[in-house]
């Protein structure tokens, strides 16, 4: 771009540019003291590594006179800086953010003067805002190539063949012909996008850090020209990064780069893996199985230290490596015997046999709260793999969880295993969207090795399907699996909310959102949730001009939690129905046979959020039933109590249709102003940019670049 002199309509122009991030922040809480920063202020300490680190930024900021005097180079540099602060702030506590003091105060003015600058005399017309979307069937078909892309992308790393954790896909979202909405439908699917990756390469995840508070990040460059009236946004950059565990990286501060001489010594180390597998090649499936459990249960035991709430040392208990890696005083928890059984299975020949790891919640054995484990389909029927509860000592050694059928329960409730001490497992929500029925639920007759299994033509998701993990054979031991805070489950705080996607061996998905449903423990039939694309206006609401629309129906929902001080930003809301199987088949419940008692619903947390957040919640009836009329709205914990779990938001209504959740970092009431917490790529923060976009370039009536990142724990 030509070099030019700026005045003031320009400086306003790469302001908007280069500091865009920084005017949708959620600013800090800080004291609002509007005085004169001043440069020689003295900068506190705290014994606080973050807030130090926040402190240590500050310093090195000008005052705001001289920030309006600086140049556009100078300009872009401090609306960085401002941005990377800002970031920092927005993961300090209350109290953390208390620790600030008086410093805060030079840095909220500057603050406040890059955002005053990009909201002041916004002027632009309605039809240049709207953003041009891209075909259904193109943004299913942009994010199955990036998943594909960024799984090859992470073998390579997991191969030592690659350093770099830092993926540029540019050429993909140029491949639609609408970079702009391809960068969108992107960020959109960004937590999608990490589920499906962290279910479909497991064993080549060891080296990913998934506890870190950045540990997934997609950030896009826009370039955007304005010529009159038409305005032609390019792409310049689209990437996904994902942090390096500590025990891999080349550096302590350098979280996205890789030191080969580790990932070797990981390799090395998982060669062991492949003499278990050759050792025992000439046995039958079962044989194999049990080997590998043995073996797995003599090379380590359990990590009680690092399961302990609080647990901050190295991430080595939670990947699959630290079982092969020779060294008798390596532990793992429970993460590291499933991945290792898992690995073992993914490296083996099988008559009939299949792997798959799960994720949920357990109680008794070694603990209750998030546990993994395994289940294995041989034949038709399916069966428990619990290795860290055969381990010795615990409540299923050595064989009471190994090929295990259920007591009591059910696939999409909680399974009961009496023979090794009432057991409990639960699968997580996003478990049973993607794996199903054909998957998660147990066989009822005990598993006989002599007898040969009957083949199952079922579809089941295949381990040597396209896109899925199957590790390679001998020289190649590129595998492990992605590391988790101690206590939680495989799909840690980046549920979006809604998984989905119940694979199958040829490559094709149906696209089936189902939640677990809780009934009265006296009714015996099983039931389920499924989540729904859009809401549906039913009869009884057809006449009702405040209710016989979608979009009346979900702003009606969305005014029930916004009343409550909840920001429009912080709700999500879904259409659900209930389910019930009867006959071999699924079938929706009535208003007639609605459980009078109620149904405990359990919504996975939002993208972003996790336990730590409080949460309301609403459900607009759109029937007549259980002695609500239709279009009634109880909220909670109004209507009745509202729990948190590693499974999601809990609460009970009396019939099901739209479901809105809330969220806030604070305490919420009926008359508090809206709380805002971090932005998760909602349309309303598109739109935002846009404008800004659209403006910044029609002040500078030539080329700028805007890069937007989005965050993901």
């Amino acid at each position: 771009m030509k070099k030019r002199i700026c005045g003031f309509r320009q400086k306003l122009g790469i302001i908007l540019a280069a500091g865009m991030i920084v005017s949708n922040m959620n600013f800090a809480v800080l004291p609002v003291s509007a005085t004169e920063g001043d440069p020689t202020q003295e900068i506190t300490t705290s014994a606080d590594p973050a807030v130090q680190a926040v402190l240590d930024a500050m310093s090195s900021l000008p005052s705001l006179d001289a920030v309006k005097e600086l140049s556009l180079e100078e300009l872009t540099t401090i609306g960085n800086q401002v941005t990377d602060i800002s970031e920092k702030i927005r993961f300090l506590s209350p109290e953390q953010k208390e620790l600030l003091g008086d410093t805060a105060n030079t840095f909220e003015e500057i603050e406040n003067y890059f955002k005053s600058m990009a909201e002041s005399d916004i002027q632009v017309a309605e039809e240049n805002t709207a953003l041009k979307e891209l075909s259904e069937e193109d943004k299913a078909n942009l994010v199955k190539a990036v998943t594909d892309r960024l799984a090859a992308k992470i073998k390579e790393v997991a191969a030592g063949t690659l350093q770099s954790t830092q993926f540029d896909v540019l050429d993909i979202v140029r491949t639609y012909g609408n970079d702009e909405a391809a960068c969108y439908e992107l960020n959109a699917k960004g937590n999608e996008l990490l589920q499906s990756l962290n279910l479909s390469c497991q064993n080549n995840l060891f080296w990913f850090d998934k506890s870190h508070d950045k540990a997934f990040d997609f950030s896009f460059q826009l370039q955007t020209t304005t010529i009159g009236t038409e305005k032609t946004v390019s792409a310049i950059s689209a990437v996904f990064s994902f942090v390096v565990s500590p025990e891999y990286r080349v550096s302590a501060d350098n979280l996205y780069t890789l030191d080969n001489t580790k990932i070797n010594s990981a390799n090395t180390a998982l060669n062991k893996a492949q003499e278990i597998v050759n050792a025992n090649a000439g046995k039958s499936d079962y044989e194999k199985l049990l080997a590998y459990k043995n073996e797995i249960c003599a090379l380590t035991s359990y990590d009680h230290e690092a399961a302990e709430p609080g647990y901050s040392g190295s991430k080595a208990p939670w990947t699959m490596v630290s079982v092969f890696d020779g060294n008798p005083d390596t532990k793992v928890v429970c993460e590291g015997y499933a991945k290792a059984f898992q690995y073992l299975c993914d490296l083996s020949t099988f008559k009939s046999a299949k792997c798959y790891t799960v994720s949920g919640n357990m109680a008794g054995g070694t603990g209750a709260g998030g546990h993994m484990w395994n289940i294995v389909s041989i034949g038709s029927s399916n069966y428990l793999v619990d290795v860290t509860n055969c381990d010795d000592g615990a409540v299923g050694s050595p064989d009471k969880l190994f090929m295990a059928i259920p007591s009591s329960g059910a696939w999409n409730g909680t399974y009961t295993f009496s023979a090794a001490s009432n057991i409990n497992y639960t699968y997580d929500p996003d478990q049973i969207g993607y794996y199903g029925e054909s998957i998660l639920k147990l066989a009822t007759t005990p598993y006989d090795p002599t007898k040969e299994p009957v083949e199952d033509d079922t579809d089941k998701p295949d381990t040597d399907k396209p896109g899925t993990d199957k590790p390679d054979k001998p020289n190649k031991p590129s595998k492990p699996s992605k590391p988790s805070k101690p206590g939680s489950s495989s799909s840690g705080s980046s549920s979006s909310g809604s998984s989905s996607s119940n694979q199958s061996g040829n490559n094709t998905s149906t696209q089936t959102t189902t939640w677990a449903a809780e009934t009265n423990s006296s009714d015996q039939n099983t039931y389920r949730l499924e989540v729904r694309s859009a809401i549906e206006v039913s009869a009884e609401l057809a006449g009702n001009d405040t209710l016989n629309t979608p979009e009346k129906i979900e702003s009606q929902i969305r005014n029930s939690l916004t009343a409550k001080g909840i920001s429009n930003d912080n709700i999500r809301v879904y259409d659900v129905a209930l389910q019930v199987y009867v006959n071999g088949a699924w079938q929706n419940v009535s208003a007639e046979n609605f459980p009078a008692e109620g149904v405990t619903v359990t919504v996975p947390y939002p993208a972003g959020t996790d336990s730590t957040y409080n949460f309301v919640a609403s459900h607009l009836f759109t029937k007549s039933m259980n002695g609500y009329s239709a279009g009634h709205i109880e909220t909670f914990p109004e209507s009745g109590t509202i729990k948190t779990s590693p499974a999601g938001i809990s609460f009970t209504v009396h019939g099901l249709s739209p479901i809105s959740v809330g969220w806030s970092k604070t305490a919420v009431n009926s008359n508090a102003s809206a709380n805002v917490s971090p932005k998760t790529g909602d349309h309303t923060t598109i739109l935002l940019y846009m404008v800004l976009m659209i403006f910044a370039a029609a002040v500078m009536g030539t080329v700028y670049v805007k890069q937007i990142r989005i965050r993901r724990k």
